[in-house]
């Protein structure tokens, strides 16, 4: 624990970064969370709450043709505040929408900002990819991982209460808060003083060059399959769940509220757990999805929402796990000339099935049950758990040596 805290070998840059990514955790978890309520409460139906979430996904899909400009680019910092700033006028463009009362203009204000934040999302990652291998060492890539996931976890876990609040007092307070925590993720960008952003002689790649190295990497190959999967699996999740609640226990704010804690509990532990993997990808990676399987068929099956709390609160340790394997294995096999070029064909395919997750999950459960959905869910994690068998070159890469102490940093 204390070695998830320990900001001391850290450099400055970096915890600026993530300063930044924070603020933006913290307010683009009240957005999962409140924009999916919202349209289930206007309209009723899952399927468009699932499409809601689609439409958060279907930027990503375009993240490849993106990332060679900004990989061009040798003044990244400039485009991360323009950014900022646009996003924060898009969300106060939906406030002023609510103030409206018009909930047809409140739902077209939902889709439209969510599409276009998802948007600009992309350079945004791309460009922290980029920055995490500039300000961490190596052996930092695990530990900058778990550090930023922990923190992050404890941040989003105050945004599902803000969510919670607004979701039972009204909607308006929850994106006032959001446009407030967008203004205040500015200021650190403010200070980052990214050593390549001056340098002249930065070796670029040409468009092609970028596409081939990622086709030549198995292993790159092989985690783009394993996340294309889980993606598939946790697309819909939000929408999945928060349906559950709104027909099992009545649309509760406190159970809603219960849960998202208690996942949040759960990746707060993981990600203290994740800095102490150490060895081979492959026995975590194995082990994580198929435990994977049973937490989340059992969901719709037990009596009462307590029975729930372990399963939420496993689920969140477990994907969190993953995430930083994933995380970390993408840091030490693509090299820092190619990483943004790489990271966004990675970020296209592998969050190409999100798009259709969030419709999927979203039609199962109105047109055949709200049980359907978590099996479906259970059976991908499943197919994940049968596929990564096969993945050799994916097993077989070392996350930290077994007698690496080990740092934390994250991505």
């Amino acid at each position: 624990m204390r070695k998830i805290i320990n900001k001391s070998n850290f450099s400055k840059n970096f915890l600026l970064m993530i300063t930044n990514r924070l603020f933006l955790g913290f307010s683009l978890s009240i957005v999962s969370i409140l924009f999916v309520w919202i349209i289930l409460t206007i309209t009723g139906s899952p399927l468009l709450g699932g499409a809601l979430q689609s439409v958060e996904v279907l930027p990503l899909l375009f993240g490849v043709l993106i990332s060679y400009p900004v990989s061009r680019m040798r003044k990244r910092k400039p485009l991360s505040v323009i950014i900022a700033i646009i996003d924060t006028i898009l969300l106060s463009s939906t406030l002023i929408a609510f103030l409206s009362g018009d909930k047809f203009l409140e739902i077209l204000s939902i889709f439209v900002a969510v599409f276009l934040i998802s948007l600009t999302r992309i350079a945004v990652s791309q460009i922290h990819v980029y920055w995490n291998k500039e300000f961490l060492a190596e052996e930092q890539y695990q530990s900058g991982n778990s550090f930023y996931h922990f923190l992050n976890t404890i941040f989003s876990l105050a945004g599902y209460l803000v969510a919670g609040i607004s979701i039972a007092i009204g909607f308006k307070f929850g994106i006032e808060i959001i446009v407030g925590a967008y203004i205040f993720s500015i200021f650190p960008l403010l200070f980052i003083d990214p050593k390549l952003d001056h340098s002249e002689e930065e070796e670029k790649h040409s468009f092609s060059e970028g596409l081939h190295f990622f086709k030549e990497n198995k292993t790159l190959l092989e985690q783009t399959i394993l996340l294309l999967l889980l993606n598939f699996a946790m697309g819909g999740s939000i929408v999945v769940n928060e349906f559950l609640v709104k027909v099992r226990y009545n649309g509760s704010p406190f159970i809603l509220t219960v849960l998202l804690i208690t996942s949040s509990i759960g990746v707060i532990v993981g990600s203290i757990l994740s800095s102490k993997v150490k060895g081979k990808a492959g026995p975590w990676l194995l082990m994580g999805t198929i435990i994977m399987v049973p937490l989340i068929v059992l969901i719709p099956l037990v009596p009462s929402y307590f029975y729930l709390i372990p399963l939420f609160l496993a689920s969140g340790i477990v994907m969190v796990i993953i995430e930083v394997i994933a995380s970390t294995i993408m840091l030490k096999i693509i090299p820092q000339t190619y990483v943004i070029q790489v990271h966004g064909t990675f970020q296209t395919l592998s969050q190409f099935p999100s798009f259709f997750a969030g419709i999927l999950m979203g039609g199962v459960m109105q047109f055949i049950s709200m049980e359907a959905a978590f099996f479906l869910q259970g059976a991908i994690f499943l197919s994940t758990f049968i596929l990564l068998i096969g993945f050799r070159n994916l097993r077989n890469v070392t996350i930290s040596e077994e007698n690496n102490a080990g740092v934390q940093n994250g991505e």
